[in-house]
C-alpha cells in the first residue's frame, strides 16, 4: 500500500509566526502553555545540547501542569515532522522534525515521551513532550517502503514498552523505555499495526499479507496465538474492557470483531469502503472507522455491531485517535493535509486544522483536566402540544460548578435544539415549539481549560 503524490510541506522548522523560546534547533509556539512552563521551571530559554531523559523526566512534573487539555501529535509522512495541536483551540503549536516518513506513534501514559516510527529510516524518534524534541533515536528492522502505511508504535500500559511492527522484516521490536534500546523481536508475518489490551498482558498484531492477527504474550514475548481476519488488515483498537479487538480489513471492506478470551471471529461487519484504521470510545459504546474511499469515518454500535452513522471529513481519510475522554476523534486526511475534528456527542466535524503534508496518525498526551458530569431534567413531561417545555442541565465536578457564563448545548440527535448559560452549575432552555411524540433530548457541556466536557443521559419528552 502506497501514498499518492501530495505537495511537500515545511521541514525542519517551525512556521507559525507567534513563537516563544527555542529549544535546540525547534521553535516553540507561545500558545503552547506545557511548554512555556517548562522553560519557566529550568529558568531558561534555551536548552542546548544532550539532555538526558532522566532530567527530563525528573522536569515533566513541573512541566506539565495539573489543569490543561491533551495534545494531539500527528505524523506527517511527506513532511519528516510531527504537528503538534492544542485540542482546546485546534491550533497548531509546534513543529517537530523527526526521520524520513513518519507514519506510527504512541505515547507514554504519563504523557512525557511520543515515540515516533520512521518508514524511511527505519528508526524509532523519541520526542521528550516538554521539550518538544527528538532525544533519543532508536533504531529497529527494516519497516518498509518510504511511502508505505507499514509501521505503527503501541506503548504497554505501565509505559515500561513499545511495540514496533517492522512490515518487511516480519518482526516486531520490543523497545524498554528506559534504556531506549530494544530488548526483543517476536516473529511475524508483514506487521503492520499492533494494540495492546488494556491490563498490557496481550499485543495484537495485524499482518497484512497473511490476512491475520497475531496474539503476544508481552511477559514472554511469543506468540500464543493466531485470528484469521478479512482479506488486507490494517488497523486495529481493543474494547476498554478488553473484550474484543475490531480489525479493520482494507481489502474486503470489513471490520472483524475478535473475541479475546478465545481469539476467534465473532462477528464481520461488511459494507465498509477501504476501512484503515480503529477507535474505540472510552465507555466502550462505539467503534469509528475510517473508510477512505468514501472520504467518511463510520460509526459502529458495539452492542449490535452494525454501522448507525457516517460522517463526511476530507479527502483519503486514512488514520484517527479518540482524544482520552472521548469527546473527539482526529482524523488524518492524507491527500487534504488536514485534520478533522469529530465531535462524538453529535457525529459531527467541529473543526478542520492544518498540518503537514501526508499526515496518517495521531496519538494524545494525556488530559488534566477535571471530569465533569452533566444531567437534564425537562418540565413538564409529558407536555402539551405548544406547551412551552423547560430543559435544565445541571454539570458538576469534584471542583465545583462551572464558571458562570459559560455554555450548554441541548441536542436532539445532531441537531442543537438552543443552548443556555450556567449559573450555579445550571443552565436552562425553553421551547414551545416540539412535535407531537417522543423528542430525545441530551445536554452537551463542552469544558473548558479546566474541565472536561460531558454529556447527559438522554431525556425522553413526550408533547401529547
Amino acid at each position: 500500500m502506497h501514498l499518492p503524490t501530495t505537495n511537500s510541506g515545511t521541514k525542519g522548522h517551525l512556521n507559525i509566526s507567534n513563537v516563544g523560546p527555542r529549544f535546540g534547533a525547534t521553535k516553540l509556539a507561545a500558545g503552547a502553555p506545557h511548554i512555556r512552563a517548562f522553560c519557566e521551571c529550568v529558568g531558561m530559554c534555551a536548552i542546548r545540547g544532550a539532555l538526558t531523559l532522566a532530567l527530563l523526566s525528573a522536569l515533566l512534573l513541573c512541566a506539565m501542569p495539573a489543569s490543561a487539555a491533551p495534545f494531539a501529535y500527528v505524523t506527517n509522512a511527506n513532511s519528516n515532522n510531527v504537528s503538534v495541536i492544542d485540542i482546546a483551540t485546534n491550533t497548531v503549536v509546534g513543529i517537530i522534525p523527526v526521520g524520513k516518513a513518519p507514519v506510527g506513534i504512541g505515547i507514554t501514559p504519563n504523557g512525557a515521551f511520543a515515540y515516533v516510527v520512521n518508514n524511511g529510516s527505519n528508526t524509532v524518534s523519541v520526542i521528550a513532550t516538554a521539550a518538544g524534541a527528538v532525544v533519543a533515536t532508536v533504531r529497529v528492522g527494516r519497516i518498509g517502503d518510504v511511502s508505505g502505511i507499514n509501521s505503527a508504535a503501541a506503548v504497554t500500559p505501565n509505559g515500561a514498552f513499545v511495540y514496533v511492527t517492522n512490515y518487511l522484516a516480519n518482526i516486531v521490536s520490543v523497545i524498554d523505555t528506559t534504556t531506549n534500546k530494544v530488548v526483543a523481536t517476536v516473529p511475524t508475518t508483514n506487521p503492520i499495526c499492533v494494540a495492546i489490551t488494556p491490563d498490557g498482558s496481550y499485543a495484537y498484531v495485524v499482518n497484512d499479507n497473511a490476512d491475520t492477527v497475531s496474539v503476544i504474550a508481552t511477559a514472554t514475548n511469543t506468540v500464543v496465538a493466531t485470528a484469521p481476519v478479512g482479506s488486507g488488515p490494517q488497523g486495529v483498537a481493543i474494547t476498554p474492557d478488553g473484550s474484543y479487538a475490531y480489525v479493520a480489513n482494507r481489502l474486503s471492506n470489513t471490520v472483524t470483531v475478535i473475541a479475546t478470551a478465545t481469539n476467534t471471529v465473532v462477528a464481520t461487519i461488511p459494507g465498509l469502503a477501504y476501512p484503515a484504521q480503529v477507535a474505540i470510545t472510552p465507555d466502550g459504546a462505539f467503534t469509528y472507522v475510517t473508510t477512505a474511499d468514501s472520504d467518511a469515518v463510520s460509526v459502529i454500535a458495539t452492542a449490535t455491531n452494525t454501522v448507525v452513522d457516517t460522517v463526511p471529513v476530507e479527502s483519503w481519510d486514512i488514520g484517527l485517535a479518540m482524544t482520552p475522554d472521548g469527546a473527539f476523534v482526529y482524523v488524518e486526511n492524507q491527500n487534504s493535509n488536514a485534520v478533522s475534528v469529530i465531535a462524538t456527542a453529535t457525529n459531527t466535524v467541529v473543526a478542520t486544522v492544518s498540518v503537514g503534508s501526508a499526515p496518517l496518525w495521531a496519538a494524545f498526551t494525556p488530559s488534566y483536566r477535571t471530569a465533569t458530569t452533566t444531567t437534564l431534567s425537562s418540565s413538564p413531561n409529558p407536555s402539551t402540544y405548544g406547551e412551552p417545555v423547560t430543559f435544565t442541565a445541571t454539570v458538576s465536578s469534584s471542583e465545583g460548578a462551572p464558571p458562570d457564563g459559560e455554555t450548554v448545548s441541548f441536542m436532539k440527535g445532531k441537531k442543537l435544539l438552543g443552548t443556555g448559560t450556567l449559573s450555579g452549575g445550571s443552565a436552562t432552555f425553553t421551547t414551545s415549539t416540539l412535535k407531537v411524540g417522543t423528542t430525545t433530548v441530551k445536554a452537551v457541556y463542552g469544558g473548558d481549560s479546566n474541565l472536561g466536557n460531558s454529556t447527559s443521559k438522554p431525556v425522553k419528552q413526550v408533547v401529547e
